[in-house]
């Protein structure tokens, strides 16, 4: 049965008061009366407003909710899973020379443990042949390489790009290694120069902030200098391969962020290079993250930067590397708000989860799929396969619709276009077999919700200062703003 209450969620900045209509996903500035008496009506009142009438002729406010929780590549997804794969990610070992702190291995986490485990060539050909018989329709293909530290089994490696090469011909394929740099030396240096094969280089920062965390395994001793005297020595043998490195940074909370931030970007070895940040992943982690009020100002401080320089009012070179990211999302998020949306209909699912498997197929040490390298190998829900027997299709639906684990709430989400949980997020490690959980959903879902009506709000203060999309001011959040002056202020 359809809600009566418009399906909008309601929230203001600390100028103006807006409201996020869900079926046109558009945001709409309002004044205070305009926002109480929408209050009101999702709260179940029913009023007569002129403003409201108004809106809801050029179709806003409507009460549409999805009808049934399904995703639209339900009926697809066998035939991605068999022709259209992309990008296999090979566990070449669980072993590594270092013993990061927040690493998914480390002795805090609940999720995979180091081994001395490697794949073995029969195991990683068998992966190998998997991709290219999965990926009939594909042209372009993508071998990754990955750990514990993939460059200790770096002759393995070789075999498998070698392989590819073969059986590959009439691809495009592309390769890519994530590795801590420490074991780099000239015979490997040569080969992934020779082969242009990119690297993502693990780095937290200047060696007070990454030796935090990432130690060796031997001496329990700090990371930084091994690694930078790496870096220093790829850049001189190398100086072109070097600018096609990107270096992978996990941000501490409790860490000095601006002191990051400078090695970055006016470190003269690493100032032209591309970094990706994220957070420390707790979600595996006893110990969770502690913001500190440090940290905190100047985050925020950075962030008031990036939109200083949306707006033209600073240049744009003025961007911290680290929010070159939110950059990109603000830019896309204002592109779809300007771009015309269907009304929810009938059957949908929450935005989050892709096809499992299909962009970044994870292949363990022993052979067993798994949507992506970022899930929980030891969680039995989210082992999709095996490259002996294929796909397991029915266990990859059901990570692909993990919105029926909540779907009444689902149904009710202002987030439901933007929604960024996958079946990742749902894992109950309490459990010895690691199970899917609806409680362990609704969990993520707060902080998910949090994030999307922040990046709204910088989109509705972006506009404020003076934003232009296009070259034109954004009208559409200003929408009939004239029928509200004065009386609604």
């Amino acid at each position: 049965m359809e809600l009566c209450v418009p399906n909008i969620y309601l929230f203001n900045t600390r100028r103006e008061k807006y409201f996020y209509d869900v079926n046109k996903h558009k945001i709409v500035k309002i004044g205070k009366e305009v926002y109480n008496t929408l209050q009101k009506m999702l709260n179940g009142e029913k009023i007569e407003h002129e403003f409201i009438t108004q809106l809801k002729k050029e179709g806003f406010l409507s009460s549409k909710r999805l009808d049934d929780l399904i995703h639209p590549m339900d009926s697809t997804i066998e035939d991605y899973l068999n022709f259209k794969l992309r990008k296999i990610t090979l566990q070449v070992t669980q072993e590594c020379n270092f013993r990061c702190s927040y690493c998914t291995y480390s002795d805090d986490s609940a999720n995979r443990k180091h081994t001395n485990k490697s794949m073995t060539w029969e195991t990683a050909k068998k992966a190998i042949d998997f991709l290219i018989n999965h990926s009939m329709d594909t042209e372009v293909i993508n071998v990754g390489f990955y750990g514990g530290e993939p460059l200790l089994e770096f002759e393995l490696i070789k075999q498998c790009i070698n392989y590819t090469k073969q059986v590959g011909e009439g691809k495009t394929i592309t390769y890519t290694i994530t590795t801590n740099g420490s074991l780099i030396n000239e015979k490997i240096l040569v080969f992934l120069y020779e082969n242009d094969i990119p690297l993502v280089i693990s780095l937290d920062g200047p060696k007070e902030i990454n030796d935090k965390h990432r130690k060796f395994s031997r001496g329990n001793c700090g990371t930084f200098e091994t690694v930078y005297n790496k870096l220093n020595y790829i850049k001189s043998k190398y100086p072109d391969y070097f600018k096609k490195i990107t270096f992978s940074t996990v941000i501490d909370p409790e860490s000095n962020f601006n002191c990051a931030e400078k090695f970055f970007s006016a470190n003269e070895i690493l100032k032209n290079n591309t970094i990706t940040s994220t957070f420390i992943n707790d979600q595996y982690l006893k110990n969770k993250n502690k913001i500190s009020k440090e940290f905190y100002d100047s985050w925020e401080y950075e962030k008031f930067i990036l939109l200083l320089a949306m707006c033209q009012r600073v240049r744009e070179n003025n961007i911290s590397k680290f929010f070159r990211k939110m950059f990109e999302e603000l830019r896309q998020t204002i592109s779809e708000l300007h771009r015309p949306t269907e009304e929810l209909k009938g059957k949908g699912h929450h935005g989050g989860p892709c096809i499992p498997g299909q962009l970044r197929l994870f292949v363990d040490v022993d052979g067993d799929l798994f949507p992506c390298e970022r899930v929980l190998e030891s969680s039995k829900a989210l082992n999709i396969g095996n490259i002996e027997y294929g796909f397991d299709v029915e266990k990859a639906k059901m990570l692909l619709n993990i919105g029926r684990l909540t779907e009444k709430e689902c149904k009710n989400c202002f987030a439901v276009r933007e929604c960024t949980i996958c079946a990742g997020q749902a894992i109950d490690i309490s459990t010895v077999e690691h199970n899917l959980s609806r409680e362990v959903k609704l969990k993520s879902c707060d902080g998910v919700r949090k994030n999307i009506e922040d990046r709204f709000k910088r989109v509705c203060v972006l506009t404020e200062l003076g934003y232009k999309y296009n070259d034109t001011t954004i009208t559409n959040l200003e929408l009939m703003r004239k029928t509200t002056s004065g009386r609604n202020e």
